[in-house]
Formats: C-alpha cells, structure tokens, sequence
C-alpha cells in the first residue's frame, strides 16, 4: 500500500481499512444430532471463504486442513463421516 505524505494515524487507518476490505468470511460447519431426546450441536470444523471463492477449513476436533470450492462442498464433506446432520453456519455477515 504506497500512500503519499500522511500521518501514521492516517496510515494506520489506511492498513486497517485495506485488512478490513480483504479478509476472509469465517464460517462454522455445525453438526446437529439428538441425545436423550433434546437436540445439540457441536462445531465440526472452522472455515474461511477468501473473494476468490476458495474455502479452506479445519478440523475442530481432529488436526485436518482441506481446502474446496465453497463452504456447502466443505459440509457435504464433514457429513460423511457422521449420520448427523452437517450445516454452515456463517460468523460474519455477507455484506463487506
């Protein structure tokens, strides 16, 4: 970021406004499952969706790091390993 004669108040509001503009949505995929007849869920996985649509996620309770095309290809994923049902649960909001 080449930003001409401004103050370092000024800069640092540039670099935050620049992180702010470019960081990835983060987003939870959820598994959702019954016990003792009361429903619960619990986070599978984190994940993040960069703006070139890229999803990376990672394992919540086993050390697993995998990248697809989007965050629902990444559920379909997670829920074959379980008979529970497996869901994306976006932390921030679409909108940036």
């Amino acid at each position: 970021m080449s930003v001409p004669d401004v103050s370092p108040e000024e800069y640092e509001e540039g670099v935050h406004a620049l992180v702010v503009e470019n960081a990835p949505r983060r987003f939870a995929i959820v598994q959702e499952y019954w016990v003792g007849g009361q429903r619960d869920a619990h986070v599978a996985a984190w994940g993040l969706r960069f703006d070139d649509e890229q999803v990376r996620i990672h394992g919540e309770e086993r050390e697993a790091y995998k990248v697809f095309p989007t965050a629902e290809t990444a559920a379909t994923f997670v829920s074959r390993v379980t008979e529970d049902s497996t869901r994306v649960v976006w932390v921030d909001s679409a909108a940036r």
